[in-house]
């Protein structure tokens, strides 16, 4: 109740706006949206009214919220003034219109800064390029250093250091101007840095991007700083020769692999990026080469994996340990050395299954090799017998093999021989052989093949009537030769002291055999020293004789009763009268020889060599020397002699024929009629 002259006063009605609020945050993400990211304090605010008029002004806290008092229902505009050195995610403008209703929330109306970072990476470059490939990796652990003055003109100064991938990141900065410093990792050797965006506009220097420009909100990426690490590279090869050294034409081999452990005997992590240890691990290229390439300095060991049923030679543990200095290269290798089976072909040309010493090899002969590896993989190699009769198959692992020869055309089938290790026989095949110690040289396995003998003898022909006669005498030590058709020579040998000689076991074919002629002999049968022969296999060959004729010098010693230096029909020859033969043969051997006249007068000096000779008389005691008739090829005629007669490769010499006179005896014979005797 209101009394007379009572003023009745504190009588409120109050009325309630709507506040604004909102919240300004560092933008981690960049993503336009507060994920309770951290706010930033101390940035002005402003609340315009309809008409743009600043009716409020308020900063943020130290949690980067504002707030303004309620307001009466209108539109409004928030404004946000720019921190320096900031870009803009969630509303970029800066400048927000609201609409306030009465009685209803007004969202909270934020705004996003963003701030700028650089980045890069710290990584093996292989090849020196300056560029990043995909097989180069990153070096982690290695300390990077940001300077530089940002929007505010504050000193900035931050270290950080690679991840296990090589890469790096400076975030959180404001604009600015920075230089990027990186340590030279110990371990390696100084390689090409890669501008990144934006570039620097400082001078250039080594391990440094100087004066990189960063504007709000700006990520700089692709600052690289590439390094050079030192290799381990070899070759893994084929030691032909065993002797643990890579010889000139030893092979590498392919596809072996070749493991990199670090000093502790662990796997060396070949992609920190990937979870888990990814060994370092290599196969060898065609040529037997493996490189682990830019490996920072320290100890290291190299693992082979032995190939399947190979020995080793060189580094035969398989296991190198290995200390790296910066710059200097180290090479590690690996001989591997293989299994081997050889053997022979060869002509058995006595049959016996053995081969003796001086039975010769057949080559061309086709062998194969059978049989399943070490690695489960079927083997097949064909081999071809050398000039001398062996073969060989090299290159082989441990496994089970079966050799397999092709019959040689032209010969009889004779008997296989086992080797060592020793396998089955059968005819043509030493199958099963145990090849169980790796690098074993496995010999001795021989295949014999029979011929058919090509004979004949070389005789003296006396009589020169192409027929070997009794007492005809064989000659020793001319040397025969067996050609093929094609006129190469097969075979040498010399007749034995009956003059036969002998090629054994020699192949189905065409041939001839050509004689050397003896010197001082001529010839009669085969007189061209060359005759043909056909051989069939399994069939014998006729006997191919060669006949040589000697010299001969003949003539009579008789009683030249006219002394006309004829021998006339009744004139008698003398018998035993001694002729001498001297002189100087084709092989330079003085010649004497002394014969008697038979009882026709007759005498013939034999089995003489071609050369230039003297026949002489012994004058016959009870005759007086008569006259001498020079023979063919004339000599030169003396007193009981001949001499210089020259005699061709057996040419005779005939007629050189001595006359002698008797003593006359004559008288009457008469009738004496008065028989006085007178």
């Amino acid at each position: 109740p209101l009394t007379a002259g009572t003023d009745g006063t504190g009588y409120l009605f109050g009325e309630t706006g709507t506040p604004i609020t909102g919240r300004v945050y560092k933008d981690v993400n960049a993503n336009g949206v507060d994920n309770s990211d951290p706010g930033i304090a101390g940035v002005t605010v402003n609340l315009k009214n309809s008409a743009g008029t600043i009716i409020a002004t308020t900063q943020t806290d130290a949690n980067g919220n504002y707030s303004f008092p309620p307001q009466p229902a209108g539109t409004y505009t928030i404004e946000e003034i720019q921190p320096a050195g900031y870009g803009n995610s969630e509303n970029p403008s800066n400048s927000v219109p609201i609409t306030v209703v009465a009685g209803t929330p007004v969202p909270a109306t934020n705004f996003g800064e963003t701030t700028s970072s650089l980045a890069g990476k710290v990584y093996t470059d292989n090849n020196n390029d300056g560029i990043r490939d995909g097989s180069e990796f990153g070096i982690g652990g290695v300390t990077l250093t940001l300077t530089g003055t940002d929007a505010n003109g504050a000193a900035v100064s931050k270290t950080t250091t690679s991840a296990s991938d090589g890469t790096y990141n400076f975030t959180d900065l404001l604009s600015g101007n920075y230089t990027i410093i990186e340590t030279q990792p110990a371990n390696y050797s100084d390689g090409k840095d890669t501008n990144g965006t934006p570039a620097p506009t400082g001078a250039v220097t080594n391990d440094s991007f100087v004066s990189v420009p960063l504007t709000p909100g700006q990520n700089g990426t692709g600052y690289l700083f590439g390094e050079r690490g030192t290799a381990i590279s070899g070759v893994v090869y084929n030691d032909a020769n065993k002797d643990g050294a890579k010889q000139p034409g030893e092979p590498g081999l392919g596809g072996v692999l070749v493991t990199l452990l670090d000093g502790a005997g662990n796997p060396v992590d070949s992609d920190p990026n990937l979870p888990g240890i990814q060994p370092t691990t290599t196969l060898t290229d065609g040529d037997g080469q493996y490189s682990f390439p830019n490996l920072p300095a320290g100890n290291y060991t190299v693992v082979e994996t032995q190939p399947a049923g190979t020995g080793s030679s060189e580094n035969p543990t398989n296991n190198v340990p290995v200390t790296l200095f910066n710059g200097a290269p180290q090479t590690v290798n690996f001989g591997d050395t293989f299994s081997s089976i050889k053997g022979q072909v060869y002509l058995d040309a006595n049959g016996n299954n053995a081969k003796d010493p001086t039975e010769v090899g057949i080559g061309g002969v086709t062998l194969t090799l059978t049989g399943t590896d070490a690695n489960g993989l079927p083997v097949n190699q064909s081999a071809t017998s050398a000039a001398d009769g062996t073969y060989s198959f090299q290159n082989l692992t441990t496994g089970t093999y079966t050799i397999t020869e092709t019959q040689p055309a032209g010969y009889t089938d004779g008997g296989e021989t086992n080797g060592t290790p020793a396998g089955i026989v059968t005819n043509d095949t030493i199958s099963s052989i145990p090849i169980t110690i790796p690098a074993t040289e496995a010999t001795g396995y021989l295949f014999g093949e029979t011929g058919t003998p090509v004979a004949g003898r070389v005789f003296v022909d006396t009589n020169n009537n192409g027929v070997q006669d009794p007492g005809e005498p064989g000659l020793p030590g001319v040397t025969m030769t067996l050609k093929d058709a094609l006129g190469n020579s097969v075979g040498t040998t010399t007749t034995d002291a009956n003059g036969d000689y002998n090629f054994p076991g020699v192949p189905a074919g065409t041939y001839t055999i050509t004689e050397s002629q003896p010197t001082g002999y001529g010839s009669s049968l085969n007189p061209t020293n060359v005759a043909p022969v056909t051989v069939t296999a399994g069939a014998p060959t006729p006997l191919t004789n060669f006949g040589d004729t000697p010299t001969n010098i003949s003539g009579e010693v008789f009683r030249d009763d006219n002394n006309n230096g004829v021998q006339d029909g009744t004139e008698p020859g003398i018998a035993g009268v001694t002729v001498t033969v001297t002189g100087t043969d084709a092989k330079g051997a003085a010649v004497t020889k002394t014969v008697t006249t038979d009882a026709t007068g007759a005498y013939a000096v034999t089995n003489l060599l071609s050369g230039t000779y003297t026949v002489v008389e012994t004058q016959p005691t009870t005759y007086t020397d008569g006259k001498d008739t020079n023979g063919t090829p004339a000599g030169t005629v003396a007193d009981d002699s001949f001499s210089s007669i020259v005699l061709a490769d057996g040419q005779s010499g005939v007629g050189y024929n001595f006359g002698e006179l008797g003593t006359s005896i004559n008288g009457k014979v008469f009738v004496d009629a008065d028989k006085d005797g007178i």
